[in-house]
């Protein structure tokens, strides 16, 4: 064989190489399964009012304004096996210009090779929920599908960690490029019962920063 078609060829054969392992590493991905006890341990972390601290982005500007964001209530319930329900009521803090209420379905699953690095340790699972219903007047949906959303809707895009509690999740609401971003924290189930003496904490903080920054 010529020196040029053994190139050829040795590069033809690598290629199809790599394009076998992706298409493997895939195919690992999409086949992967929770077992039933990973699903429990995440439905005992993911039960009822759950408050985390976020930031609510409005075509790409923080709207909450404090650097430690804002404390986000939601309340999870369960559906069979892997199945989640998220909700959120009368979210409206710092600049946001109306309140959200949000109801999502939600998936428990592996997470994506691709994500692992990211993750980092064990213990991580991944949640996902598209097509979810918004209102802006702050009430809870009645559904948790919006069937007349255009492309995949509202969006929840998350990872849990079983073994430490802790959670981040991002939310693309379908409307005017309105983001939630809840980043890496552990959960703690005592926040829930102090929600409003938390919100009213950030309520006053938020007031000072607005005057120190001339936001009056």
């Amino acid at each position: 064989m010529k020196k040029g078609n053994l190139t050829s060829w040795l590069w033809a054969m690598g290629l199809a190489a790599m394009m076998t392992i992706c298409v493997a590493g895939c195919g690992d991905d999409d086949n992967e399964t929770l077992s039933e006890v990973e699903i429990e341990q995440a439905k005992e972390l993911l039960n009822g009012d759950i408050v985390v601290s976020a930031h609510v982005s409005v075509n790409n500007v923080d709207k909450t304004l404090l650097p430690g964001g804002a404390p986000s209530k939601f309340t999870v319930t369960h559906g069979d096996g892997d199945k989640l329900s998220l909700w959120q009521e009368d979210f409206q803090l710092g600049k946001m210009p109306f309140p959200i209420a949000l109801g999502i379905d939600l998936t428990l699953g592996p997470v994506l090779s691709l994500e692992a690095d990211d993750l980092k340790g064990e213990g991580w699972i991944r949640f996902y929920g598209k097509r979810g219903v918004i209102s802006i007047d702050g009430k809870r949906p009645a559904s948790t599908v919006d069937t007349n959303a255009s492309g995949d809707g509202t969006t929840v895009t998350g990872y849990l960690n079983i073994l430490t509690g802790e959670i981040q999740f991002q939310i693309s609401y379908a409307m005017m490029v309105v983001e939630l971003n809840a980043p890496r924290q552990e959960l703690d189930p005592g926040r829930a019962a102090n929600f409003e003496a938390e919100k009213a904490q950030y309520e006053k903080e938020l007031e000072k920063y607005k005057k120190e920054h001339g936001l009056e």
